[in-house]
């Protein structure tokens, strides 16, 4: 398996289905086949209990069949699958929308990875959802939009925003208060970190990661 692997959820994709450049694996799970299919793309292997593929056949590739009544859901059991297969950077599509404790479970997978010290992005409706773990994200020069940042795990210190419209130096953020919501980028390269703690990017279009 490549480094990158790109997770296909059964999820929306809200007309977005642009693919990473280079080299990189793919995975699908449960009725993300269907975006696959229609991307001209063949996964390494296809996952999931099965009840969202709508009778899709998959071809080409291996199959993983999950029990209904699981612990894990298709998308972090893809995810897991693929760790253990030596992928170490993942891109979720199709991971958001539809039920929203889906998209809730997605974002807690993606703090689990950040913590795990892999990379991980997710893609809906012209946003990006990125974790960040003791450790930084830094966003190249012209990145315009709006950048909104929220503590996962309780209470998030040294909290650093460089390069935006609202700057913030050795802050503090909590789980149950939402002041970063809405800053904006302001051209000018940026960063986002924490010295303790797990923090949620959302990001637009606009933002381009460096």
């Amino acid at each position: 398996m490549k480094k990158l692997c790109v997770i296909f959820g059964a999820g929306e994709y809200y007309g977005c289905e642009t693919l990473p450049a280079g080299e990189f694996s793919a995975v699908t799970a449960d009725g993300g086949c269907k975006a696959a299919k229609r991307m001209g793309v063949t996964p390494e292997f296809h996952i999931g209990d099965f009840d969202s593929c709508g009778g899709e056949p998959v071809t080409g590739c291996e199959i993983v069949r999950l029990k209904p009544e699981k612990d894990l859901t298709d998308t972090r059991a893809a995810i897991e699958l693929a760790i253990s297969r030596g992928a170490e950077e993942f891109l979720l599509l199709g991971c958001t929308g539809g039920r929203t404790a889906h998209t809730v479970a997605n974002i807690q997978t993606l703090a689990s990875l950040a913590r795990r010290g892999y990379r991980a992005r997710m893609v809906g409706n012209g946003e990006t959802f990125a974790c960040v773990h003791d450790g930084t994200v830094r966003f190249s020069p012209g990145s315009t939009g709006y950048v909104s940042v929220f503590a996962l795990s309780g209470k998030c210190t040294g909290v650093t925003e460089k390069g935006l419209k609202y700057e913030l130096t050795d802050a503090a953020l909590k789980d149950d208060d939402p002041i970063g919501v809405s800053n904006e980028f302001t051209g000018a390269p940026a960063e986002i970190g924490v010295k303790r703690g797990t923090l949620l990017i959302i990001y637009g279009n606009g933002g381009i990661e460096a």
